[in-house]
């Protein structure tokens, strides 16, 4: 996660916790990963270990394809967004933090926002 300082990093984490219930996705306890949650979309939140040591802040679960990682990044950089794209064992998931934290008060510009970027992520990995 790119944190722009005092935590914004997990503070954005929190956010898209918060936000992606109000799109449909079940936010689920991280144990459950590599199982079926019993839905269509689930997000789990990456243990700190994942999140440190392999760049993973979270695990997306989707139904036909499994469970995937995400790179969650409010970074506007291209360098360090080049930087993040290039990995390919991590799914980068980009949003601006703006957006993040108005989608988790329930704003819906920002939620349709976010779910038009879960919908283009769901095509690029169902294809």
């Amino acid at each position: 996660m790119y944190a722009t300082g005092n935590g914004m990093g997990h503070q954005a984490e929190d956010f898209l916790l918060v936000a992606v219930q109000f799109i449909g996705i079940k936010v689920v306890d991280r144990k459950l990963v590599n199982t079926d949650p019993g839905c269509p979309y689930a997000l789990a939140r990456a243990s700190e270990r994942e999140d440190w040591d392999e760049g993973t802040d979270f695990w997306l679960y989707i139904q036909t394809v499994g469970w995937i990682r995400l790179d969650l990044t409010t970074a506007r950089k291209p360098e360090v967004l080049a930087k993040k794209r290039a990995r390919t064992d991590v799914c980068t998931f980009c949003v601006n933090y703006r957006t993040l934290e108005q989608a988790s008060r329930g704003c819906e510009r920002d939620l349709t926002i976010l779910y038009t970027i879960f919908e283009s992520l769901v095509k690029e990995f169902v294809q």
